[in-house]
């Protein structure tokens, strides 16, 4: 069986957490990381142009809370796991249906919870895709 690759993305203003997000991201063989950002501004970019399966996301960042970015997509091709130090946010994280919310320090098995999660909703959007082309032929 074909095991599809999830291409992901970090933001976080803390250098710190991406990197040991990208460290505990690297025990799953799926996960692609594509790549690191410190700021909204430059994450925003990031989903532009790289296009991310998948974006760990932290909350509290300057000029704009991670939540925010939605707002500046008229469509969410990808998949958010929210990474924070703060709780108080969950409701509104999955309000914008985030898949996951992870607190810091990151558990690791939360985070193959979440990961799991995302696979499942790629690997059906990914297959659902593959049928509709096949469908065109």
């Amino acid at each position: 069986m074909i095991q599809n690759t999830i291409r992901y993305i970090s933001i976080d203003d803390n250098p710190v957490d991406l990197l040991i997000l990208k460290e505990y991201a690297s025990i799953f063989p799926f996960l692609q990381h594509a790549g690191s950002f410190s700021t909204p501004a430059e994450g925003l970019a990031g989903i532009d142009t790289l296009h991310p399966d998948l974006v760990f996301l932290d909350i509290e960042m300057p000029n704009y809370a991670g939540y925010e970015i939605v707002k500046f997509f008229e469509n969410i091709s990808f998949e958010i796991i929210f990474v924070t130090a703060y709780d108080q946010y969950a409701l509104r994280a999955f309000e914008i249906a985030a898949v996951d919310y992870l607190l810091k320090p990151i558990d690791i098995e939360r985070l193959k919870s979440a990961v799991s999660k995302v696979k499942t909703r790629v690997d059906l959007k990914q297959n659902a895709e593959r049928l509709e082309l096949l469908s065109k032929t």
